[in-house]
């Protein structure tokens, strides 16, 4: 069984992202270390903008790939793992004392160390205490002591027990036996910080987000949490939420109907400057919008990362709020970025028939019985045709010698050849005359910048047919065929690049509709 050292990798940081921090892999490809993954608490975290910088190197540990096939690594793991021999420092049937972190309507967490966290259930509150909400008994940042009743270290898992904590702190049969007086030993095991309001702010939060599923599961889990919410499924409606309400906190998603996210974050820092948001987000709208959503970190507005995390959330509502920290500048992209493509020409531009009507045109100039343009292909070493004019046919047997004739030798050595007359140069038309029978030939090259090499032929069957004008309006043929050429390869390359935008587009969405769906099973 592999140990966790075998598994840590070293990452070089590309860049510092609002969330996180952009690696690449010993691969060549590129991970993601999200900021909860930086440090163990908020106080390792801190400043983590400043402590990290483009370059560096760094061993982390990977996690796993995630939506958007991107692997996900960790720094405070590689550092050290708190649940490594945790049973051995807190062991099952001991009394210890943690920090409760999060109140829910099933029962509370509570923090032993940072990044140890366990469940205190209802179920394993004292009988007196039972069917007493939660929220009454318990707040964020009480100090607890309570027993430890189960430990399942792989499956990063605690169970705490109440009642048994107050059965060992006092002997069966010297429990109080009113009600009132069994209510006050939980001041013995519950420490809170303030004997009157809780140490943690409620807010009152507006929630923007289009996807009722998602929207109805932050909403109801925010509630649960003793927040005061209202939630809006467009920008529209938040403007009016807006007005009737005056919240602490604007958590929009990016992705809304008609006016996105960002449209609700002007409208709120123009209205209310001092107002606090949160954009969620995800992968894809970082890749598309980096630079705007980069721009609003910088402006104080926190981001989260879709799917979402309930620590992510917490993190957010029980941290006070900072100056926003300013990015270092960026060295390198986010990302490879598609192209951008100028506007394509229009269609008849790449018709196969202007092919046709050049080199008719250079026939009907020159007098010449037959064009055929010609392309070498310089990864297979081979001679094709592309277009062809003249009624005299072409002998395709003859095609694959064309790579020893004078056609190779246009194609990539000699600009211009014209021949007078074929009986004199046999020997070296020997590969060439198979293909069709001529007294003078005029070649010349195509001046382009593409991978293959283009020569255009006219040939005659009568002797000394080409002279220098000849020679002249052939050039200025195949300077318009090798243009032709290069702009439809150009389109070509659009097209291409065209469907793989597509494709990544619909990647994107699946991806986003996906991690739409995840956010709202993690805070149930």
């Amino acid at each position: 069984m592999a140990t966790l050292d075998e598994q840590f990798i070293s990452v070089q940081i590309v860049r510092l992202l609002p969330f996180g921090l952009l690696v690449r892999l010993p691969d060549g490809n590129q991970g993601l270390i999200r900021e909860r993954e930086i440090g163990w608490d908020r106080q390792s975290r801190h400043n983590w903008q400043r402590r990290f910088k483009p370059g560096d190197t760094c061993q982390a540990l990977p996690l796993g790939i995630g939506l958007d096939d991107r692997l996900e690594l960790s720094l405070r793991l590689a550092e050290h793992d708190p649940w490594h021999m945790l049973d051995v420092r807190y062991p099952v049937g001991h009394l210890v004392q943690g920090t409760v972190t999060s109140v829910q309507s099933y029962g509370v967490f509570v923090e032993l160390e940072p990044g140890v966290s366990g469940l205190l259930h209802n179920s394993r509150l004292p009988a007196h205490l039972q069917g007493q909400p939660v929220e009454d008994l318990f707040w964020a940042g009480d100090v607890v002591k309570v027993l430890v009743e189960r430990i399942e270290p792989r499956s990063r898992q605690i169970s705490f027990n109440l009642s048994r904590a107050l059965l060992q702190r006092w002997p069966r049969g010297q429990l109080p036996a009113r009600t009132d007086e069994a209510s006050a030993t939980l001041s013995d095991t519950v420490s809170h910080s303030d004997a009157d309001s809780p140490p943690t702010l409620r807010w009152r939060i507006l929630v923007v987000e289009d996807d009722s599923a998602q929207r109805q599961a932050l909403a109801r889990w925010l509630e649960q949490e003793g927040h005061q919410v209202r939630a809006a499924e467009s920008a529209e409606a938040a403007f009016l939420l807006l007005e009737e309400m005056t919240p602490d906190l604007v958590l929009t998603d990016f992705g809304l109907p008609q006016q996105n996210g960002l449209t609700v974050l002007r409208h709120v820092r123009k209205r209310w400057p001092s107002l606090r948001c949160a954009l969620m987000t995800d992968w894809t709208r970082i890749s598309e919008h980096g630079d705007e959503i980069a721009h609003w970190h910088r402006q104080g507005v926190h981001l989260l990362l879709k799917p979402l995390q309930p620590a992510d959330v917490e993190a957010l509502l029980v941290a006070q709020p900072e100056a926003p920290e300013a990015l270092p500048e960026l060295t390198e992209p986010l990302e490879q970025q598609r192209p951008a493509l100028p506007h394509l020409l229009h269609t008849n531009g790449f018709r196969p028939q202007f092919l046709h009507d050049l080199l008719a045109q250079a026939c009907s100039a020159t007098g010449a019985a037959k064009a055929v343009l010609f392309a070498l292909e310089p990864t297979r070493r081979a001679v094709r045709i592309l277009a062809e004019v003249g009624v005299a046919p072409l002998n395709d047997e003859a095609i694959s010698g064309l790579l020893h004739s004078p056609v190779r030798d246009v194609a990539e050595d000699q600009p211009l050849l014209r021949i007078d007359d074929s009986q004199q140069a046999e020997a070296r038309l020997r590969y060439l005359t198979p293909l069709l029978s001529f007294r003078s030939c005029l070649g010349l090259r195509l001046p382009t910048h593409l991978k293959e090499r283009h020569a255009l032929f006219l040939f005659s069957p009568q002797p000394h047919a080409f002279n220098a004008s000849h020679e002249l309006h052939t050039s200025a043929t195949a300077l318009a065929a090798g243009a032709w050429l290069e702009r439809a390869a150009f389109q070509q390359q659009a097209l291409e690049v065209q469907r793989l935008a597509l494709l990544g587009q619909m990647s994107r969405g699946l991806v986003h509709e996906i991690n739409h769906q995840l956010s709202p099973i993690n805070f149930i």
